[in-house]
């Protein structure tokens, strides 16, 4: 595993003297409204950069409530290679990047899943929830893979921002190409127990997890931008096998039954590895 280090102070709390010297060190990582880079955790520039900053005068901001004036943003990111990833009993689906689409997550008055682009992943998330949707691809590919406990119920797309009469077949034709489309979203009957108590949960007004989602669900893992999900080896146990399942836990500021990410078996991991399915994965913890 490699660790990468994120700088982020804003320029209103440093003077043009305190800037001169970082901008001299990391030139590109200068931006209109202050410095961000991102840089190896060992790196010296990041190690200079972070000794600049602490001669300045400036605080790290902790993690826990929301950021105040004089403090400067530092997290880590994890970077997985294999090895870590086959080395995890279970892993967290957590697609990435161009594996987010806007649209929206089932609601009580408007129960289907609505995409407004075509992902360019084979897994995506839809919207600000942890709703998955998966393409023709993975479908086939999954349904053939003798895994059980999967729902699947086909997602709907409409383009946001396109007039009805230019959506036309040959537009559609372009947006969801045949290769991808059409797209399903992936659930699982199954939810897990809920997370090991050492797994730090907070509301939404950084006050400790409570139980109430009404409040906000978040989870947090020190300075780390991806916390990983924990649970206890006993509970996984008395839970029995799986290959796909949902988090007790919802999480985000107003969550729904939509808002449960994925964990999936290693059997899972390898089988999407094998048929060549595109997304990430986070590890997930199990403590004795």
């Amino acid at each position: 595993m490699n660790l990468l280090a994120n700088l982020s102070i804003l320029k209103c709390d440093l003077s043009e003297v305190q800037i001169q010297p970082l901008r001299q060190l990391i030139p590109e990582a200068e931006l209109p409204g202050g410095f961000m880079t991102t840089l190896p955790a060992s790196d010296d520039a990041m190690t200079q950069s972070l000794d600049l900053v602490d001669s300045a005068g400036l605080r790290r901001w902790n993690g826990s409530g929301p950021k105040q004036s004089g403090e400067y943003l530092l997290t880590y990111t994890r970077q997985y290679e294999a090895d870590d990833l086959l080395a995890c009993p279970y892993l967290e689906i957590t697609p990435a990047g161009a594996g987010h689409v806007d649209g929206d997550s089932p609601r009580t008055n408007s129960p289907d899943v609505v995409f407004f682009e075509t992902p360019s992943t084979d897994i995506a998330l839809v919207g600000m929830g942890r709703c998955y949707i998966v393409s023709a691809k993975v479908r086939k590919a999954l349904l053939s893979g003798g895994f059980s406990d999967l729902i699947w119920r086909q997602a709907k797309l409409r383009p946001s921002g396109i007039p009805p009469d230019e959506r036309r077949s040959d537009y559609q034709k372009k947006i969801n190409p045949p290769k991808r489309g059409p797209w399903w979203e992936l659930r699982s009957e199954l939810v897990l127990p809920p997370l090991a108590p050492s797994m730090p949960l907070f509301h939404t007004d950084h006050t400790p997890f409570t139980g109430d989602f009404s409040k906000g669900c978040w989870r947090r893992d020190g300075l780390y931008t991806h916390a990983e999900l924990r649970y206890r080896a006993a509970d996984l146990e008395a839970f029995g096998p799986f290959d796909l399942a949902h988090t007790y836990e919802m999480f985000e500021a107003l969550p729904r039954e939509y808002d449960r990410p994925l964990v999936a078996s290693q059997r899972f991991y390898q089988y999407c590895l094998k048929h060549k399915i595109e997304t990430s994965w986070q590890p997930v913890r199990v403590e004795e």
